[in-house]
């Protein structure tokens, strides 16, 4: 069983990695039904076809659980809320490689304690482990089968 579960994506589009989110989702709420599992977001451009319970972004800063983060400003944003137990980041690029910040940056980010990296390949695995912190493995297509035993 796993602990109540929030996903945090700013921005749901008709995308095939969108779906595989509220797929996903709803894998999840379906089994584990004493859990509570919502998508937090503040731009919705999908269909909710699933029916997962979306909830707004300003909501999460009141969740109770853990969180799974899709993209580095919901990294920053999540990292002071004081309720989450960890943060699961769905690493699916190499954001410092296409931003030119300072290190102590990229260091605010991604060395937090709280905080746990999901690697959608062996490539991006392979570099969050050189550079930053070994993943918790590895989820190339985001789907239940595979998220389920790394959360």
């Amino acid at each position: 069983m796993i602990a109540d579960l929030g996903v945090m994506c700013i921005k749901l589009e008709n995308t095939t990695t969108s779906n595989s989110i509220l797929k996903t989702a709803k894998s999840l709420i379906d089994n584990n039904p004493y859990t509570q599992i919502c998508v937090f977001n503040s731009y919705s451009d999908v269909v909710n076809n699933h029916s997962v319970p979306l909830l707004h972004l300003s909501q999460a800063k009141f969740f109770s659980g853990n969180l799974i983060i899709f993209d580095i400003p919901s990294l920053i944003l999540s990292k002071n809320f004081i309720n989450i137990s960890n943060r699961f980041y769905y690493a699916h690029e190499t954001p410092w490689t296409q931003h030119v910040m300072p290190f102590k940056y990229w260091s605010d980010i991604f060395d937090s304690e709280n905080l746990s990296i999901i690697a959608k390949s062996q490539q991006i695995y392979d570099i969050y482990d050189i550079c930053w912190k070994k993943p918790v493995g590895i989820s190339e297509d985001f789907s239940y089968e595979t998220i389920k035993d790394l959360l």
